[in-house]
């Protein structure tokens, strides 16, 4: 390698660990970003917003990042009080966290794709979402998520006038801020299904709550919810006509808490002035009244106008319920369009949560079904293997029974053939020996010049019957038959000009007869004649040039 390419590597090197620490450092920063803005997210969540809002976003590369920061900047809005209708943003977090994350976020990411949903006016959307972040929050107790989905679902009942259900879920929430010791949303739950109830006229209940909660925030000296719940409190009594009852109550509350001074609330300034209405007292009736405006208009034109009538000032009076009417009939044709689009709501609520229940009943058969079909299984698997190994153990002792029966048959046929084997050694001993001792004999004989004709007849007799008799041969095929059985079947079949000479004489070769003992079988003192024998027999049976006829011969034997 060159010196300039060794540079250029070495310079590659460095680049990439560079660009490698610079990532490292970059995704560390980011990090810490998000921890920093979501631990202010409950205390400080302008901040959190402003630190959101100025992170680069092109920076962030992995899909983690960049659904938490979806997540974090829809919680930020949220707290921060700015209505997003579009859930482009929070669909970053909710499809990320559906599949990856721990299930709190994903509960979380849930809830606040109900949020936007609830802000674009799609409530059946928002109950689904409110109702899945209710089943993952139960799934790691996250009680403050719990109590959040409780309240938003409590809100839409209570829009569509489902009292019912509204303090139903109201009353979870409260249960689930306490859990999660959350005083101040505990607070607000009771002073919620106080006001559900009073909107219901069940005005004892309510007044109940109504305490609960004053008794509440008297423990954390909230002032400002103080004075809120003196007028909820207020407004209970002077619904029951004990107005002395609730004009002292407001007045001692606004004195208590608030210097004296009456808080800028219209529901308050209302009921001060229906108060002093009933008692007559006009000047201070009418200066309540008109402190109301404007977000109170058309109540206080219609309290105006029973006030200025029961003053006889019907001039003033004319002019309030001409004012009344007027707002009254600008607003008929969006009440009615209101009153049919809360008609639908409620109506599709209930389908809603019609479906979800028949959803969750179905789900909950499925799961029995699955869970006895895998009981089914598993007992059918067990019967089967215990058929199985029942059958196995069967097989196994057929085998052992086999191989025992196998190991027997073997060790009979081994003494059998050791019998035989013995039998033939003796066999051959004993024709060897008395052929050696008739070729002796023979020699011995022949040796003699003056012996008569007529005794090399009779020796030359003898010696011809006692080696190449019929019995000697016959004995002599068994052993070789019972050596290499089917071999004469073989060789007849392959060569059928032999004759039965020619085979009696193979048979001798293949049995290891020498030459020598060949002679004294064949009653010849000449070793060429058997010589002259193997020859003839080498060329009828075609054996080829350079192999022997022994060799050829035990070619056929079997294997």
């Amino acid at each position: 390698m060159s010196l300039s390419g060794g540079v250029s590597v070495l310079k590659f090197i460095f680049l990439w660990w560079m660009a490698a620490c610079l990532s490292c450092t970059t995704d560390v920063a980011i990090v810490r970003s998000l921890d920093l803005a979501d631990s202010l997210m409950a205390t400080r969540p302008d901040s959190a917003l402003v630190l959101l809002q100025g992170m680069d976003r092109k920076k962030l590369v992995r899909t983690a990042d960049k659904a938490c920061l979806a997540l974090l900047l829809s919680q930020a809005y949220d707290k921060n009080y700015i209505d997003i209708a579009d859930d482009s943003l929070i669909r970053i977090a909710y499809r990320y966290y559906s599949r990856h994350g721990d299930v709190k976020r994903r509960a979380t990411a849930c809830y606040y794709l109900g949020r936007v949903q609830v802000n674009a006016s799609r409530t059946e959307q928002a109950i689904h979402s409110f109702l899945e972040a209710i089943q993952y929050g139960e799934q790691v107790e996250d009680y403050a998520v719990l109590g959040l989905a409780n309240t938003q679902l409590a809100l839409i009942y209570e829009e569509q006038e489902l009292f019912s259900k509204a303090i139903e879920y109201y009353d979870r929430a409260r249960e689930n801020f306490s859990l999660a010791g959350l005083t101040r949303h505990t607070l607000q739950s009771l002073a919620r299904m106080g006001g559900t109830y009073q909107v219901d006229q069940q005005h004892g209940t309510a007044l109940n709550y109504y305490r609960q909660a004053r008794e509440l925030a008297l423990s954390i000296n909230d002032t400002a919810y103080l004075a809120n719940i003196a007028g909820c409190i207020g407004s209970v009594l002077y619904s029951q006509e004990n107005t002395q009852a609730a004009k002292e109550i407001l007045l001692n509350s606004y004195a208590q808490f608030n210097n004296g001074e009456v808080p800028a609330l219209d529901t308050s300034y209302l009921l001060l002035g229906a108060i002093y209405a009933r008692e007559g007292k006009t000047d201070s009736a009418r200066f309540y009244f008109n402190r109301a405006y404007p977000h109170s208009t058309i109540p206080v034109e219609y309290e105006l106008y029973k006030l200025e009538s029961g003053a006889k000032n019907y001039q003033k009076a004319c002019e309030h319920l001409y004012r009344y009417y007027r707002l009254m009939d600008s607003c008929y044709s969006a009440n009615q369009q209101a009153a049919l689009l809360e008609v639908e709501k409620r109506y599709k609520t209930t389908q809603l949560e019609f479906e979800n229940y028949r959803h969750r009943t179905r789900q909950r058969y499925t799961l029995m079904g699955i869970a006895a079909g895998a009981l089914l299984v598993g007992a059918a698997g067990l019967l089967l293997h215990r058929r199985h190994q029942r059958m196995i153990r069967r097989r196994d002792l057929q085998i052992r029974e086999y191989l025992f029966a196998l190991s027997e048959a073997d060790n009979t046929m081994n003494s059998i053939l050791d019998s035989k084997s013995e039998q033939e050694r003796i066999l051959k001993e004993l024709l060897e020996k008395r052929f050696s001792e008739l070729q002796q004999y023979y020699e011995i004989v022949s040796s003699y010049p003056t012996h008569s004709k007529e005794a090399q007849q009779k020796l030359n007799k003898v010696t011809y019957l006692a080696s190449i008799e019929e019995e000697t041969f016959f004995i002599l095929k068994q052993v070789a038959a019972e050596r290499y059985p089917g071999l004469t079947e073989r060789l007849t079949g392959a060569y059928p000009e032999l004759n039965a000479g020619d085979l009696d004489f193979l048979l001798l070769l293949l049995t290891g007869f020498s030459v020598q003992q060949m002679c004294a079988i064949y009653n010849t003192t000449s070793s060429q004649t058997i010589y002259t024998k193997k020859y003839r027999l080498t060329q009828k049976l075609g054996v080829p040039e350079g192999d022997t006829l022994d060799a050829f011969l035990r070619s056929y034997l079997p294997q």
